[in-house]
């Protein structure tokens, strides 16, 4: 890994940090300026980040429930593809699939 590759991956480690996702679920790999990341995407669930409902009943989303996650993982993929150096990326989550339509829930079990 040359140093250009090492100063992508710092990059992607810490946009992936910054989005509360759970890193020792993924294996994250820079090879000739192209970034692969598999495995489990999952984002940390923090109090802070809980909602509540008009009537203030608080709504227990982990993150990783359609809305929140579809809008996180194309925010993720923007900001990798961002990153100066860039020339692929490739995901493969276990329970994420990107399709034409953008990315969509696949069942684990």
């Amino acid at each position: 890994m040359d140093t250009e590759d090492m100063d992508i991956k710092r990059a992607v480690d810490a946009i992936m940090i910054r989005s509360y996702i759970d890193t020792t679920r993924l294996e994250i790999d820079v090879i000739n300026h192209s970034v692969y990341i598999d495995g489990f995407f999952h984002v940390f669930d923090y109090t802070h980040r809980h909602q509540s409902d008009h009537e203030g009943h608080e709504i227990l989303d982990s993150g990783t429930t359609q809305g929140n996650a579809q809008k996180l993982l194309l925010s993720i993929e923007q900001q990798i593809r961002g990153i100066s150096g860039v020339a692929g990326l490739t995901f493969k989550f276990t329970n994420w699939k990107r399709t034409a339509a953008g990315w969509m829930e696949v069942s684990t079990s």
